[in-house]
């Protein structure tokens, strides 16, 4: 029987251990919680990026990606255009440090093949393809052609996520997710369903309750959880966002599986 990956609350752009483990001391322990972080470029020679609070220089990796119980500590991967990716991937991985689980890949449509020989390396680790504006314009914003693109994915990928935010807050457009998730859960029934796009804790009922209702939903935040002007993670928002999100998934679940009555 298909199963899809479990649920999680996800935030990207943590900056300290310490403040995953408030995030995670905030949710119940059986939420999993995904800790994001970015890395931009070469995974080695780093250099400041236009968000550098949201994307670590590679040492400082291991002290946020730490052995959390359940946590899914998650690299936000824009690889350089040009590079060999499974090269590239395998040096992300190298300084991620020894609690990393895997990687979303912020690049449109990113080479099957350096995907399959890593998922050959490390098959237990998390692989996300990221659907952002410019993967998006490449088949022009037609869910039935995305989902068709995405098979080419199949047995490689944990999760997709369909972001035309891309981390500027921009809201989540929900009638466009609904209809990619409608073709995506028909042709790739073990892949899990990331809803992104400006949430916080203010929208993300409004935003999501029906979808979550309708689909086995993980969420992933990032620009509205922002300090301005200095872009540094705001913790109690980032903690109220979690639970409030916790909390619907925990209602759309309920929704999705009723428990017989005795």
């Amino acid at each position: 029987m298909a199963m899809r990956p479990e649920s999680y609350v996800g935030i990207t752009g943590f900056e300290t251990g310490a403040q995953v483990g408030a995030v995670r001391a905030a949710l119940p322990a059986d939420r999993l919680l995904m800790v994001g972080c970015g890395m931009r470029g070469h995974p080695v020679n780093w250099a400041p990026d236009k968000w550098p609070n949201r994307c670590p220089s590679p040492p400082r990796l291991p002290e946020i990606f730490l052995p959390y119980r359940n946590v899914l500590n998650i690299l936000h991967f824009t690889p350089l255009a040009d590079c060999n990716l499974y090269d590239h991937m395998l040096m992300a991985h190298e300084v991620a440090g020894p609690h990393f689980h895997g990687f979303q890949l912020n690049t449109p449509w990113p080479d099957i093949e350096a995907l399959r020989l890593y998922r050959i390396r490390f098959s237990k680790m998390v692989i996300t393809i990221t659907l952002q504006p410019d993967a998006l314009k490449a088949i022009a914003w037609n869910p039935e052609k995305i989902a068709e693109r995405l098979e080419w994915y199949c047995g490689i990928a944990n999760y997709v996520i369909i972001d035309s935010s891309a981390g500027y807050g921009q809201d989540l457009d929900v009638d466009f997710t609904r209809r990619c998730y409608e073709q995506i859960a028909i042709r790739l029934p073990n892949v899990g369903f990331i809803a992104a796009g400006g949430l916080c804790a203010d929208n993300v009922e409004e935003k999501l309750s029906g979808l979550a209702r309708d689909f086995p939903l993980s969420t992933d935040a990032e620009g509205k959880l922002r300090t301005f002007p200095d872009d540094h993670l705001y913790v109690a928002e980032a903690i109220r966002y979690a639970t409030t999100t916790d909390a619907l998934l925990r209602k759309c679940e309920a929704h999705r599986n009723p428990q017989p009555v005795n």
